[in-house]
């Protein structure tokens, strides 16, 4: 959408000022604090063109403007001033990372708890799709007869065990040897990854290829019955936005939090390649209880390997900048407190 400069500039202080305020925003005020040399009645015309192509509405007749959900998108992709993160709110973040011994374990729930803080807004964390986790190594003991225990390990979790049938009754120091053997083929590699190995390279495996076989198993059924975890925090900050003094509207909120359906979908939706992804109410959901509602998300990466989706969720009059600019300093402060387990 081509707009004139002075369009750009009025449209972005009655964004930025209904961001601040929650107020509709007056041409008279336009033109008092940001724009003294231009007229009111120019201000007015622009602010009637901006209306006329869907960026602005006026609720009543003698009222001032508020952005649509449209304004907005274009406000993240042209118009935002990038948000300065203050020296003070670094530190804020690294003291809370540093409060805390970081772990897989434990990082969910403490990067929400740091991000919802930071922002005033509810925050989602959604754990790494199953299918990114990468194996670590297998163990096999013996059970009983011409049986053996199988243990599949990732870099986070122990997720699967089962008792697998053997070809002919194997030694402790056979099953000692295959695993060693089935652990240096899939070490490292995604769930996604082994799945993929070749038939060509199960052959290979030769006399190991009953316990490949088993892994293989494993790994279906631990697809099938593994459902992703979602950690919420500061739930209760939205009902701080004057948006959600409607009883109605804190319904529809809490109804999309209660679904976790829908905040999967919400969370995970969106171009791969972008690190931050910004959903804007009726733009990007076809969901009526969550039209109302806007979603910054951000994939973390911690020396390679994907921690989890982090997602901010408010009222379409969000501060994105500062959304934004909390979301990318967390991501790179994460990377000096959690330890590289490859060195």
């Amino acid at each position: 959408m081509q707009l004139s400069e002075r369009k750009k500039k009025i449209l972005q202080v009655v964004i930025d000022e209904y961001i601040n305020t929650a107020m509709p925003v007056s041409s008279k005020m336009i033109v008092e604090k940001y724009l003294p040399t231009v007229s009111s009645a120019t201000v007015r015309h622009e602010l009637s063109s901006l209306e006329e192509l869907g960026l602005l509405n006026q609720k009543h007749i003698s009222g001032g403007r508020v952005p649509t959900a449209t304004a907005y998108r274009l406000y993240i992709q042209e118009l935002m001033k990038q948000y300065k993160l203050p020296k003070k709110l670094l530190l804020d973040i690294e003291e809370n990372f540093t409060r805390t011994n970081l772990n897989i374990g434990n990082i969910l729930s403490k990067v929400s708890e740091v991000i919802s803080n930071l922002t005033e807004y509810t925050t989602i964390a959604l754990t790494p799709t199953k299918r990114q986790e990468r194996l670590t190594s297998i163990l096999l003991g013996k059970c009983g007869e011409r049986q053996a225990l199988l243990v599949v390990i990732t870099q986070n979790k122990i997720f699967r065990d089962k008792v697998i049938a053997l070809d002919y009754d194997m030694t402790e120091e056979e099953l000692y040897l295959a695993a060693n053997f089935v652990t240096d083929i899939i070490r490292n590699k995604t769930v996604d990854e082994v799945q993929e190995l070749t038939k060509y390279t199960l052959f290979q495996i030769g006399q190991y290829q009953m316990v490949m076989q088993a892994v293989m198993q494993a790994l279906y059924a631990y697809l099938d019955t593994q459902e992703e975890d979602i950690v919420l925090a500061g739930v209760d900050k939205i009902l701080q936005y004057p948006e959600y003094e409607d009883i109605n509207e804190i319904k529809d909120f809490f109804a999309v939090l209660a679904n976790k359906e829908k905040l999967i979908n919400l969370v995970k939706d969106g171009e791969k390649e972008e690190k931050i992804q910004v959903k804007i109410g009726n733009l990007d959901t076809d969901s009526k209880m969550a039209q109302n509602c806007s979603i910054v998300t951000a994939s973390y990466s911690i020396h390679g390997e994907q921690i989890g989706k982090f997602g901010v969720i408010g009222p379409v009059r969000m501060d994105y900048a500062k959304v934004i600019g909390i979301l990318e300093n967390v991501g790179k402060v994460l990377e000096q407190f959690i330890p590289d387990k490859n060195k």
